[in-house]
């Protein structure tokens, strides 16, 4: 019973996962598109060019290492945990710098708020990843 709740956990983790990588690249297309959008996502008093620094690691980090999760997860890959790790390490210390800048600037709250959830899912899905590691669930 309880590897047949992780098997589930892992199918829609790994979906999740794949809409994640998704949208950071549907978002990064909008940031550069739209410029009415953006101007609620970059903090007062910072250059566009450095909030545009954020893209190459979003791209590789944020939504690469969402559909390697994926795909680890799906097709239940030895190295899924480490996947998982990496990205939930980018992830939180993206949402932390969001934060942090929001918090110093007063500004560009929206950032924060709508990469919470992804932020508290990767850290469900670390630990989950982590069960599935010690019960055998990842290894076929």
């Amino acid at each position: 019973m309880k590897n047949n709740r992780l098997h589930l956990i892992r199918l829609f983790g790994s979906a999740v996962l794949g809409i994640q990588g998704l949208f950071c690249l549907i978002w990064w297309l909008k940031m550069f598109t739209d410029p009415a959008m953006r101007v609620q996502f970059v903090w007062a008093g910072v250059p566009e060019a450095a909030f545009f620094a954020f893209t190459g690691p979003d791209i590789l980090l944020y939504a690469g290492g969402s559909f390697a999760s994926a795909f680890a997860l799906s097709g239940s890959k030895p190295w899924a945990m480490l996947a998982v790790g990496i990205t939930t390490g980018a992830i939180l210390y993206a949402e932390c710098l969001a934060i942090g800048l929001s918090v110093l600037t007063d500004s560009a709250w929206a950032g924060a708020v709508l990469m919470a959830p992804s932020a508290i899912f990767m850290a469900f899905m670390a630990a989950a990843t982590y069960r599935m590691e010690a019960a055998h669930v990842l290894v076929r």
